[in-house]
């Protein structure tokens, strides 16, 4: 202790000796600089993979995961002590290797005068930024606990918000804890030459001592062990942490589903950038050593590899014809006058005594998306076939003819298809299909919701979907990102890729989770290849099943499965790429004017159409015109329910964009997430609104946006039917780089809004469009805020939560997995007025087309 005292007191002293001489500054910063620079691997692991958790909602959201046990969260601190100590002990060995400095280089290498001298100059910033890099791995995470407790401080009302900031509490004690320990572990007081003389009683020095990278000292290890010699502890550790580490690796790049189901999703942030430090980081040093840009060659050589094998990241396209099931209609798509005829023989109507149909609009937003959407419809599908309700709202499933979805919200559209198919080809369409009551990673499941509540996802369709759509599927995506997206091998012939690519993975995320909770082994299961002509059962259900081929009502007892119509944008022309029940070209008869064909989507492409085309070509041999050879690997049509989810799905990033190939092999166009084009699918509602306004039917749309709604400004409005005045409150220094794609991403706002006029211009009546937003959870017994205040249990039949104190979340998380606390702040959005109270009210008086509307009243 008396030596540490005394080396901050000598520490200080200098410092105040270096405030006093401007001339060193400089010097000081180059020195310093030049240290970071050769630790620029760890430095990027500790600042990179620390803001990433620290920064973003959605790495922060994993902190509030109340699934996870406590002997999870010990393993978890112990991940986070290892990542810090590769950190601190990679940036000290790339400091201790001698080619950082030009004068190693040299023909007569590094003198031991020069050596001593150099040592002494970079002695305090060798000794310091390891040790700063380490810590900074603590300090991020705390920031990371510290605000997700800050912004689930302000919803405490909700059980799971509250639990998860007590959560945060004991996490960041115990983070503490860990963190002491490791400045105790590996923080030990240095002197200027305390290394010298070099022998056993002496620490190494902290910079410039002959180590060497990873395979040089392997060999050294190896011959050190042959001959009964001890080598450096710290160096055996590193080499058996890299073999256990590249061994990981190796692994997870063959089975990345096993690999996630084994470690909770929040264990990946320190696994995967410690093992970056690791593996890159010995890149770092025989890049010094031969003075050669590897890392830039690393990337180079990964941009080739997916040069070269072109159909890594293909669409999955699947032969149907072994996967007919009692539910499986006779048409892969069907038309328009036959899809309005099935529903009215659903609901037993023709013409002006139909219900008004009901067109589901939703909006993008991964899994947050997902959950939200399939919570209403849901909800809405509950309200229906409960005893208490049915006789006022009638049968609400049959009535939602259509839903028009994008990005994550096709996700749940799709689990909502699969659940009700499966439902059907059981023998019981109103039942839902999941087997278990719930899993761990639902809030309803977690012991702190009333069971009079009526949380069980055997008998809600609500809960049902809740389950489905409440897992982890982000782990299995990143895995990919970081092992198998950079460097797709395949086989040099073919150019068929070895392994399927991140979308892929994703999609079998989708389809192992549904297995697992609705089969009856509860086993999570991908689908399997069917394009030998063969299936298993388990391909014929869930969302192994083929897109389309929709079932006539009399095939499943008379009831009703809603269409789908899932968009995507093409790359190519910025258009919609809609894949759909329903032939996007099909054209119908206008009834005022029966001469008259009227296109469903004029402004769309089929992905149908595009799979089926090929172009024709010139023949040389007869001077004419011939068609272009089929390629045998393209001559399938077919999606699965899972692909049909990433063809809308597919986010910057986390999902790559899906090459879309004719049936010749070529690729006709690349399709990307539907958000580009527009987040809500509201232009692919209207023009179905539009279309069923010729048949004599009044739809209408319930538009359910899962991005919370902001708080206006009252300073910035002009009024009503006028745009607030913009607020350039995210500007930066950056912004010659940056305001290119803050106006691309803000362009799609402007979609939103002008594709929401085009529907309120086709729907005739305002009051027939109801929207469903993320809202402030304002208390029941609150008077003054009107419309946003929430309902009281009793007394709205969609409402299953007593808010009585206000509930606000400013940061909702958008992944591919969210945590309980998130899940049960949408489940409430269905207690709120704003968002139910006309749609009750709508419910009750479309039962019949001339039905009272329900007229919009201001908050």
């Amino acid at each position: 202790m008396v030596a540490r005292v005394a080396g901050v007191i000598s520490a200080l002293y200098e410092f105040v000796i270096w405030l006093q001489n401007p001339g060193w500054w400089l010097q000081t910063l180059w020195r310093w600089g030049r240290v970071f620079w050769v630790c620029r691997v760890p430095a990027a692991s500790a600042f990179c993979g620390g803001y990433l958790l620290a920064a973003t909602p959605q790495a922060r959201d994993l902190f509030a995961d109340l699934g996870m046990r406590w002997w999870q969260w010990l393993a978890f601190f112990g991940f986070v002590f290892g990542w810090a100590w590769l950190v601190h002990a990679s940036a000290r060995r790339a400091l201790q290797q001698d080619y950082w400095v030009p004068e190693a280089h040299t023909e007569a290498g590094l003198s031991d005068t020069t050596r001593l001298r150099l040592q002494i100059l970079f002695f305090v910033p060798a000794v310091l930024v390891p040790r700063i890099l380490g810590l900074a791995v603590f300090v991020f995470i705390a920031s990371a606990m510290a605000r997700t407790a800050a912004n689930l401080n302000t919803a405490l009302y909700l059980p799971e918000a509250a639990a998860a900031v007590a959560l945060m509490k004991w996490l960041i004690g115990g983070l503490v804890v860990v963190a002491f320990v490791y400045i105790g572990a590996m923080w030990r007081p240095r002197t200027e030459c305390d290394w010298l003389p070099p022998g056993p009683g002496n620490p190494e020095p902290p910079l410039l001592a002959h180590a060497k990278p990873l395979v040089s000292e392997a060999v050294d290890t190896l011959r050190h062990v042959t001959r009964g010699e001890n080598g450096s502890r710290s160096s055996y550790l590193l080499g058996a942490l890299r073999s256990v580490v590249t061994l990981l690796l190796i692994f997870a790049l063959v089975q990345p589903h096993i690999v996630a189901s084994w470690m909770p999703r929040l264990f990946f942030a320190p696994l995967l950038f410690g093992s970056i430090v690791l593996l890159v980081g010995e890149l770092a040093l025989w890049a010094h050593r031969w003075r050669t840009p590897l890392l830039l060659l690393l990337v180079l050589l990964s941009a080739g590899l997916l040069w070269f094998f072109d159909r890594f990241h293909d669409v999955r396209w699947i032969d149907a014809s072994a996967l007919n099931t009692p539910v499986t209609g006779p048409e892969r798509q069907i038309g328009t006058r036959a899809a309005v005829e099935r529903w009215m023989v659903a609901n037993n109507c023709s013409g002006a005594d139909c219900p008004r149909p009901i067109i589901i609009a939703g909006a993008g937003g991964a899994s947050r998306a997902a959950f939200l959407t399939a919570s209403v419809v849901g909800a809405l599908m509950d309200l229906g076939r409960n005893p208490a309700t049915k006789a006022e709202y009638g049968n609400i499933r049959n009535r939602i003819f259509a839903i028009s979805s994008v990005s994550g919200g096709s996700v749940g559209a799709l689990t909502v298809r699969a659940a009700l198919a499966d439902a059907a080809q059981r023998g019981d369409p109103d039942k839902p299909p999941c087997t278990a009551s719930g899993t761990g990673s639902w809030f309803g499941f977690d012991g702190r919701r009333p069971r009079e509540a009526g949380y069980d996802a055997t008998r809600s369709w609500r809960d049902c979907f809740q389950v489905l759509l409440a897992g982890d599927y982000l782990t299995p995506v990143l895995l990919g990102l970081a092992v198998r997206d950079p460097f797709p091998l395949g086989s040099p012939l073919s150019g068929m890729p070895f392994w399927d690519d991140r979308a892929a993975l994703l999609e079998q995320g989708f389809e192992r989770r549904y297995h697992r909770l609705t089969s009856a082994d509860n086993e999570p299961r991908s689908c399997g290849n069917v394009n030998g002509g063969k299936a298993e059962p388990a391909d014929k259900t869930g969302l192994c099943r083929p897109f389309g081929w929709h079932p006539d009502p009399k095939q499943i007892q008379g009831a009703w499965l809603p269409l789908l119509f899932i968009n995507g944008t093409s790359v190519a022309a910025g258009r919609r790429i809609i894949v759909s029940d329903i032939r996007v070209g099909d054209k119908f008869f206008n009834p005022k004017k029966p001469e008259q064909l009227v296109p469903l989507f004029p402004l769309a492409h089929d992905l149908n159409e595009i799979r089926a085309w090929a172009p024709p070509v010139t023949s040389m041999s007869k001077g004419g015109i011939a068609q272009k050879q089929d390629d045998p690997r393209d001559t399938t049509r077919d999606i699965r329910l899972s692909t049909a989810a990433t063809m809308s799905a597919r986010f910057p990033l986390i999902s790559p964009h899906g090459n879309l190939r004719d049936r010749t092999g070529d690729v006709v166009d690349r399709i990307v997430d539907g958000g580009y084009f527009e987040n809500d699918g509201l232009a692919t509602a209207a023009d179905l609104v539009q279309a069923l306004r010729m048949f004599g039917l009044f739809p209408v749309v319930i538009r359910v946006v899962n991005e919370p709604v902001a708080r206006r400004a009252e300073d910035r409005q002009l009024g009503p039917d006028r745009p607030d005045i913009p607020n350039d409150g995210e500007g930066s220094v950056f912004d010659g780089v940056t305001s290119i794609f803050r106006a691309l991403t803000a362009v799609r706002s402007g979609h939103e809004e002008g594709h929401a006029a085009y529907l309120r211009s086709v729907i005739d009546n305002h009051d027939f469009v109801h929207e469903f937003n993320v809202l402030s959870l304002i208390a029941s017994t609150t008077v003054a805020v009107g419309r946003k205040r929430a309902f009281r249990r009793n007394e709205n039949p969609l409402c299953r939560h007593d808010i009585k104190e206000e509930a606000t979340l400013e940061h909702v998380s958008m992944s591919w997995w969210m945590s309980q606390p998130v899940q049960a702040y949408l489940d409430a959005q269905l207690c709120v007025q704003a968002n139910t109270a006309r749609l009750l009210c709508e419910l009750r008086n479309g039962k019949k087309s001339d039905g009272l509307t329900c007229p919009i009243t201001p908050d």
